[in-house]
């Protein structure tokens, strides 16, 4: 089976940001003007941790200065740390504070440079089925509330991780925390979905309802929209007999709402770059072929692939320059931004 391309697209390009870094954040200038993102900086008393984090260009590049004593000459190729040959929007340094010779309240000096190519726009996400995975998946989902789950895929390559998911089907039943076998399908392949539910053309709808984040905000009926709410409406779209059971609390006027909404702005609706698709997982018996669970869709994250532009020269901002150049450096204090 096939699947999406444009799942990993950026996977190759990015590394996953690490949770430890909070804290100084100094921003990150391209050609002196253009902000592209941050430079983080902390330490945890044994390392200093130094990332480039961009969000407007793909780092080619990157070279650091860490010192207690202030740069001298701003050739980035002489600083003591670099990294060549990337091609990433993260990239993170990792200095033990033994190293450098410092302890808490000591004084550094950062220098912080990267090469990098400037973000101009975004590759639409293709929503076909262009990327072979697994024929199947093992998924294995709990039930915070009511008949919306939270499922975890393995032996799925690129998709293995937890999801938020929602029932679409009522016609059968799933056990909590029981592994099955299910085939994938995207839910914009309405010949597949059309054997899984009862009406796979509001798919669509389906889609532009899970892209609004609809728990938690203010309904014009009074109170917060639901995960009941959003489970009803899901099924009022897709099912013959939409349910009542296990949706917890729910108010038929937040639904409507719900519907009104997805009826204005979600038909032929397709999710663009960062938004969410619905990915539907079947479980199966061994032949794949028999449905032996209730049919769910999960939230997938879509990553869409970069389209670069010019070379630029990037800096993280800070109070001193370095003469007859516009590049800077900051100073840091050890121990006063400690890595969560």
């Amino acid at each position: 089976m096939k699947f999406l391309a444009v799942l990993t697209a950026l996977a190759a390009l990015t590394l996953a940001a690490s949770p430890a870094l909070a804290d100084q954040s100094q921003t990150l200038l391209a050609g002196q003007h253009e902000d592209i993102g941050e430079l983080l900086v902390c330490d945890d008393g044994s390392d200093l941790f130094v990332a480039w984090d961009s969000t407007g260009a793909l780092l080619s590049t990157t070279h650091l200065y860490v010192s207690e004593d202030a740069p001298k000459k701003h050739a980035p190729g002489r600083f003591p740390y670099k990294n060549e040959g990337i091609w990433t929007q993260y990239d993170e340094y990792s200095i033990p504070l033994d190293d450098l010779g410092v302890g808490d309240g000591d004084l550094l000096y950062v220098a912080a440079h990267a090469d990098t190519n400037l973000i101009v726009g975004y590759e639409e996400p293709s929503l076909e089925l262009d990327l072979e995975v697994p024929d199947t998946v093992t998924m294995t989902s709990t039930r915070p509330g009511g008949s919306y789950w939270v499922t975890t895929v393995t032996d799925g390559g690129i998709l293995d991780g937890t999801y938020a998911a929602w029932c679409i089907d009522t016609d059968r039943t799933m056990s909590a925390g029981t592994s099955y076998t299910a085939n994938v399908y995207s839910s914009y392949d309405e010949l597949a979905a059309a054997g899984l539910v009862e009406y796979p053309e509001n798919l669509d709808e389906v889609n532009w309802i899970i892209n609004q984040d609809f728990v938690g905000q203010t309904s014009g009926c009074g109170g917060a929209y639901t995960m009941g709410d959003v489970q009803k409406a899901i099924w009022t779209l897709v099912e013959d007999t939409p349910s009542n059971a296990g949706l917890g609390a729910w108010s038929q006027c937040r639904v409507d709402e719900i519907l009104a909404g997805a009826s204005s702005y979600g038909v032929d609706y397709q999710p663009g770059c960062f938004e969410q698709l619905a990915v539907i997982l079947a479980p199966v018996s061994t032949n794949r072929q028999v449905l032996v669970a209730q049919v769910t869709t999960i939230e997938v994250d879509l990553e869409c692939t970069p389209i670069v532009g010019g070379e630029e020269t990037a800096w993280a901002q800070g109070p001193y320059d370095f003469k007859k150049s516009w590049a800077m450096y900051f100073d840091y204090e050890v121990g006063s931004e400690t890595c969560e």
